[in-house]
């Protein structure tokens, strides 16, 4: 009988260790975390334990793509409060001292992160048992659109515009403003691609005399960014800005050739011989109309 009450009395001992070591710690925490590059940004790791507890010990890690660590902060009161090596300048603890802020994210940041807790009743007792815990979280950085870029290429009838937008995670959305003096009205791209970090849209337009003076606006939308940009081009009576070089060589021997610029009413040509290498500059002073041809011919 006293073996037996002797065994009972270790048993039910044990169990109030067990449960006092253990008590109550929970971690508030969101697993998907998203910021936007350059901004600030908070990972969330808030403890929840009893009110006579105290954090021993936070540490962070960064999650590497081999499974390995990267510390990037660690923060053992009062001895350390510090950044890893790598994050110099760049985190901080948050107000409850255990949520991370990195200051200024780098596309480099995005990954995953750990956040390990330790807390003790009280920190000066050799035989407090520690309690620990540790959660997980992905943090995804936006990167908005760099920069626009709205070029145009014409055949005949035909009108194709193509907007680029640089540089933006994920892809942005490109639509297009079409303005006329009438009326204006949104469409979408014909078609879009990506390229790399790059998406560009393309708008095809046929063209008459008559679309004289209508603007196209390519619209860049970057809804994780809150992020939109516009340029425009219009449609105005072309004309020859800029010289046009052509060169030709014929094994340094002499090359007759000829350059004319047409319009309706006018052709101007000029015939000139010169040995070894050839320029042909067109470089017409007056305004052509939509459509008109202007042909660059050479003979030898």
């Amino acid at each position: 009988m006293t073996t037996g009450k002797t065994l009972w009395a270790c048993v039910f001992i044990w169990c109030i260790m067990d449960f006092q070591a253990d008590g109550f710690l929970n971690i508030v925490y969101d697993y998907d975390v998203s910021g936007v590059y350059g901004h600030p940004v908070e990972m969330t790791c808030k403890v929840e334990t009893e009110i006579n507890k105290v954090v021993k010990e936070v540490k962070w890690y960064k999650v590497l793509n081999d499974g390995k660590v990267s510390v990037v902060y660690y923060y053992e009161p009062p001895k350390w409060d510090t950044p890893g090596l790598r994050y110099l300048d760049r985190v901080k603890l948050a107000n409850d001292e255990t949520s991370l802020v990195i200051s200024s994210l780098d596309r480099n940041d995005e990954s995953d992160y750990r956040c390990d807790v330790t807390v003790m009743v009280n920190e000066t007792t050799p035989s407090e048992i520690p309690q620990e815990m540790s959660v997980t979280m992905h943090l995804t950085v936006f990167v908005p659109p760099s920069g626009i870029k709205l070029t145009t290429l014409t055949s005949g009838n035909n009108l194709t515009l193509t907007c680029r937008s640089t540089r933006s995670k994920p892809s942005a959305d490109i639509t297009w403003i079409i303005t006329t003096p009438e009326a204006s009205w949104e469409i979408q791209s014909s078609k879009t691609v990506s390229e790399g970090p790059d998406t560009i849209g393309y708008l095809y337009q046929t063209i008459t005399p008559k679309d004289k003076g209508t603007t196209f606006t390519c619209v860049v939308n970057h809804p994780e960014t809150s992020t939109t940009l516009k340029k425009n081009v219009s449609l105005v009576e072309p004309s020859l800005q800029n010289q046009v070089p052509v060169y030709f060589d014929w094994l340094g021997a002499e090359v007759p050739y000829t350059t004319y610029a047409t319009t309706q009413n006018t052709t101007d040509s000029v015939s000139q011989k010169k040995g070894g290498l050839v320029e042909m500059v067109i470089s017409p002073a007056q305004t052509v109309e939509i459509n008109t041809t202007v042909i660059a011919m050479a003979t030898a």
